[in-house]
């Protein structure tokens, strides 16, 4: 009672001294207050505090003195479009567009202000309908004409689901491309506040990698269309690629389009290889990309390495020779000096659909539904690459050295698993096979509108310092460290704001009433 006596009498004083406040009681001003701070709380404060609970220094255990490379993997942001609730009417249907972008939008920034990454890498899954939004000139075809024009090389889009997206093409692709660049391109997203001046004096600017697609950016095998593919690597970048990052060789690689080479079959099975051999166009670039992979992987490694240890390497040279072509053909001849040696940094795979596991296994603690990912199929996925693509996969990319880790995404929750490899030792990949290890994550959504209480992302710690020859020297192996940042449940955030919606309610309709009586 004098706790009330105490606060009325205050209430009185400041609405003497301001008569405005007159009109104001105690308890609408007690509600509005908790409003605000409500507002404030689940819309800044429980944002800051969760990205800030992830800060490096709270779980790196690097020796002293290191300064590793900070990387953020971020999966399946997938915006919110007509394909995502079909079935949800309006206005609802954009009140969920525009929150979810905010949400995104909010924490990205805070990324970036507050954990201040290196590099950000995006696992694919950057739209949710890209795959069914038409492409320019597109017009439906009977499946006769569509193997004609394949054949001839043109690339024609082909609706999918009986037409049933026919409404959308270029336009909604274009605007969500649009949504995209200002949620995660825009230098005020990038750089916000003072961080932003490092891009303009040029002392650090983060590198940005988003050119990994998943299947609703694609389609998924043999559902994967050329204009699609064409239109997505047009503004992202090449879908397969090879990167130098911390001293470690990334490597980037299109499974949903290799997945056509085998994938499971609606009767049973997996593909047939007459089929496969006629969806070639589809999976041969990824395929003739792996095969690659140790030459193009060996020169980045190399053109690494020599900005560390230029004065330290032997580089071939070419004579220079002036001669007649009229009377004797001519070709470079190499000068004698050290032959190239395959240089090899730790390789680490990046693929959207999760590589192959037994069923049921356990994806640990961490994983907020269920204990594994399912085994399953259907229209435009597959929770996992066949078993047959994925041991080729992993044999392909140890040509570029050795394979320490694989992260992906497409489940949208976390997942923790290790696989074990037969793995031709050596960089020639020729020779005995050796069995390894290698752990593989599946990184959570980032959006809350994905199915996961708890969206997430994945900060991944980099410190490999390394020789001339590309060898590890003075940290024990491994040389990569991950910590799982989760997100606020937004779900949780909206029910404490009906909560008191629905109080303030009930107290307003009591006072209402005490004073209709009084």
């Amino acid at each position: 009672m004098r706790l009330r006596h105490v606060a009325q009498h205050s209430f009185h004083r400041l609405a003497r001294r301001y008569p405005f406040l007159r009109r104001l009681s105690l308890t609408t001003s007690f509600i509005t207050c908790l409003w605000l701070y409500l507002l404030y709380w689940g819309e800044r404060l429980t944002i800051s505090k969760h990205i800030r609970a992830c800060d490096w220094s709270r779980w790196e255990k690097w020796p002293n003195g290191a300064t590793p490379h900070h990387l953020v993997l971020i999966a399946d942001p997938q915006l919110v479009d007509p394909h995502t609730y079909p079935g949800r009417p309006w206005p609802l249907s954009s009140l969920t567009e525009v929150y979810t972008d905010m949400y995104m939008a909010r924490n990205f920034r805070l990324i970036n202000q507050d954990l201040d990454p290196d590099t950000i890498v995006f696992l694919g899954d950057l739209f949710d309908g890209g795959r069914e939004w038409a492409t320019e000139r597109a017009r439906p075809l009977k499946a006769a004409q569509r193997k004609i024009l394949q054949g001839m090389g043109i690339n024609e889009f082909v609706y999918g689901e009986n037409g049933r997206w026919s409404r959308w093409g270029q336009k909604q692709w274009n605007a969500e491309f649009a949504r995209f660049v200002r949620i995660f391109f825009d230098p005020e997203q990038l750089y916000p506040e003072s961080k932003r001046k490092y891009a303009t004096t040029g002392r650090k600017q983060r590198r940005i990698i988003a050119s990994l697609p998943g299947n609703h950016d694609l389609g998924f095998g043999m559902g994967v269309q050329l204009a699609v593919r064409d239109r997505f690597q047009l503004h992202f970048g090449e879908s397969n690629r090879v990167d130098i990052i911390g001293n470690h060789t990334f490597i980037s690689l299109d499974t949903p389009s290799l997945s056509a080479s085998s994938q499971y079959m609606p009767e049973g099975g997996e593909t047939p290889p007459d089929k496969a051999a006629e969806l070639n166009y589809i999976w041969q670039p990824t395929m003739q990309y792996m095969e690659s992979l140790k030459e193009r992987s060996s020169k980045l490694v190399q053109e690494a390495l020599r900005e560390y240890y230029f004065g330290d390497m032997t580089w071939p040279g070419y004579s220079h020779d002036v001669v007649d072509p009229e009377v004797q053909s001519y070709s470079p001849n190499s000068i004698k000096a050290t032959p190239r040696s395959s240089f090899q940094l730790p390789v680490v795979l990046l693929t959207h659909v999760p590589l192959y596991r037994d069923p049921e296994t356990d994806c640990g603690h961490l994983r907020e539904g269920g204990r594994a990912i399912p085994i399953s199929a259907g229209y435009q996925y597959q929770n996992v690459i066949t078993q047959s693509l994925t041991t080729k996969i992993a044999q392909r990319v140890s040509a570029a050295g050795e394979l320490v880790h694989i992260f992906s995404g497409d489940d949208h929750d976390y997942c923790d698993v290790n696989h074990r490899y037969n793995i031709a030792q050596g960089s020639s990949g020729s020779g005995r096979s050796v069995l390894r290890s290698v752990k593989e994550i599946t990184v959570k959504s980032f959006s809350w509108a994905m199915g996961v209480r708890r969206p997430g992302f994945l900060l991944v710690s980099l410190w490999n310092p390394v020789n001339a020859q590309g060898e590890t020297i003075g940290t024990p192996l491994p040389t990569i460290q991950t910590h799982l940042c989760l997100l606020p449940d937004q779900l949780a955030v909206f029910i404490d704001y009906a909560t008191l919606l629905g109080l303030t309610f009930s107290v307003l309709l009591i006072r209402a009433t005490y004073l209709g009586l009084r």
